[in-house]
């Protein structure tokens, strides 16, 4: 049975994107700071300046084709689970838990309390749903998506 926290999703693999992502850290030094050795409170304000090898072929996560738009597209979505990068478990983060069936073909993600979307709307089961099913319509074209619903 789905409810507005929790879905159900029938996939022969896990549904965790297993990505790359680089920590990045400043050269400078911000206003005030003075030099490397400065351990006062962060410093708003300033300027990143950030360069990739590549454009970005598409900003959908789900459609990406390079590494680039990987790298944009993580920092603008948010996923049901993560993987810890040191130990290879997966664990949660817009899913509080999830349960698998015990052939492993039927997960089941209960979600997160009190998560929105950006412009205030209730993060509920329904885009979760929303996502999958357009991952499967997008077919082809979904060549990063439908790699982990195969």
């Amino acid at each position: 049975m789905q409810t507005a926290r929790s879905i159900t999703v029938t996939a022969a693999a896990s549904l965790t994107a297993v990505l790359g992502l680089g920590v990045l850290t400043s050269c400078g030094t911000a206003a005030g700071q003075g030099d490397d050795d400065y351990t006062g409170p962060p410093v708003n304000g300033g300027t990143l300046r950030v360069a990739f090898d590549a454009d970005i072929t598409c900003a959908d996560g789900q459609q990406a084709g390079n590494n680039t738009a990987l790298n944009v597209s993580r920092q603008i979505t948010d996923s049901l689970t993560d993987q810890d990068p040191e130990t290879g478990e997966i664990v949660p983060w817009l899913a509080e838990s999830w349960d698998v069936s015990d052939d492993s073909t039927t997960f089941t993600f209960h979600l997160r309390d009190g998560v929105t979307f950006t412009d205030g709307t209730p993060f509920t089961a329904q885009p979760v749903k929303d996502n999958f099913e357009g991952i499967v319509d997008l077919g082809a074209k979904s060549s990063l998506g439908s790699t982990y619903l195969a």
